[in-house]
């Protein structure tokens, strides 16, 4: 788990996060349980640049049409409103897009602490003063940093080089590793130019091409009956050594008074509940091998056992079992069970078919 800082700046033409590195960021965050960090001004910043460049625009237009107008024997009728009707909440995209965010308030940031940084020239401060919202960012970023004891690693974005990093590289400046060194953090932070640095650095494009929940909600939440019907064909084709094995090693209940096995079978009454992703890996464009477990809520195991052995124990055969058929050389019997499973397949996400289906462990209860 990493936490991942983005400034100003990354979102510079991106205003709505779509292009590829976010896609990749986003799906990375969520696979790796990682958290985005969000300094509140920066999203004020970003907000308040998007407006900005829309209001330019909008005046650029309204010029361009009354020359157009001048132009031609005809007026164009043009619906500026229309560019101002899309509510544009920062705040909120950024929660709808990542999977976890922290946003972290600037308030109260002592404003001596900003003034003496200002008149010292300490970075993020330059000539004429100028980094005061930079330095609202940076001392709020390290404060919750300290504040919460952070001792992940963390990735810090900006290719804001000259108030942030060194000029030879892309280190912190010694002014802001002082910071650092003041606060006694615990956490390594690691520097990035831009996101396109950070995904190209650390992210697998085909593993995080998708994300757990997307793989779970467009297309294993809806596969039940295959998982019903090869669960039910796999553990019907069992030998019946294995089966024997699987029942004397079975953790949540004891199949008592089975001692050869005969026959067996398994007949499904109320299907797929709790299913979950274990992990999950793509192997080409289109297929990904996924680890799966879930439980066949009601199921009828049945038994078919030589008739010596019910005579033997029939009393207590009687007591645990169900359904119960003899004649003098087999009889059958049954139990009601919950039947838990892990299973493995390949998937394919263009077909949405799976392949490969194998119960790697089995559960009754």
């Amino acid at each position: 788990m990493k936490y991942i800082f983005l400034d100003t700046n990354i979102f510079y033409n991106n205003w709505h996060l779509k292009n590829a590195n976010f896609k990749f960021l986003f799906n990375y965050i969520e696979n790796t349980n990682s958290i985005l960090l969000m300094s509140d001004l920066v999203c004020e910043e970003v907000e308040n640049i998007r407006n900005r460049e829309l209001e330019a625009i909008v005046s650029i237009l309204k010029q361009e049409v009354k020359k157009s107008n001048k132009l031609n024997s005809y007026s164009i009728e043009f619906d500026f409103d229309k560019l101002n009707e899309e509510k544009y909440d920062f705040k909120d995209l950024i929660s709808e897009k990542a999977y976890t965010v922290n946003f972290i308030p600037y308030e109260s940031i002592p404003q001596n602490d900003v003034v003496k940084r200002a008149l010292r020239r300490i970075r993020p401060f330059q000539e004429e003063e100028k980094g005061y919202r930079d330095t609202l960012i940076w001392l709020s970023f390290i404060s919750y940093l300290s504040k919460n004891k952070i001792e992940n690693e963390v990735i810090f974005i900006t290719n804001n080089n000259n108030d942030f990093y060194n000029k030879t590289n892309s280190d912190f400046h010694a002014d802001l590793k002082s910071d650092i060194e003041n606060l006694n953090l615990k956490c390594k932070i690691k520097t990035y130019n831009s996101l396109y640095d950070f995904i190209n650095s650390n992210v697998d494009k085909d593993e995080h091409d998708i994300t757990e929940t997307e793989l779970f909600d467009r297309h294993l939440n809806e596969i039940d009956d295959e998982l019903e019907s090869e669960a039910i064909d796999f553990i019907n084709n069992i030998s019946e050594s294995r089966f024997k094995e699987i029942l004397e090693k079975n953790d949540l209940r004891t199949f008592p008074h089975i001692n050869s096995l005969i026959n067996h079978s398994i007949e499904l009454i109320e299907g797929v509940e709790d299913p979950e992703i274990l992990s999950y890996k793509k192997i080409s464009e289109n297929d990904v091998y996924v680890s799966f477990r879930y439980n066949l809520r009601i199921c009828i195991l049945r038994f078919t056992t030589p008739s010596f052995d019910y005579n033997t124990n029939r009393q207590q055969i009687d007591k645990v079992y169900h359904e119960i058929e003899s004649d003098e050389n087999l009889t059958t019997f049954c139990s009601y069970v919950r039947t838990y499973l892990d299973v493995s397949f390949e998937y394919n996400l263009e077909d949405m078919q799976i392949a490969g289906y194998n119960i790697e462990t089995i559960d009754f209860k």
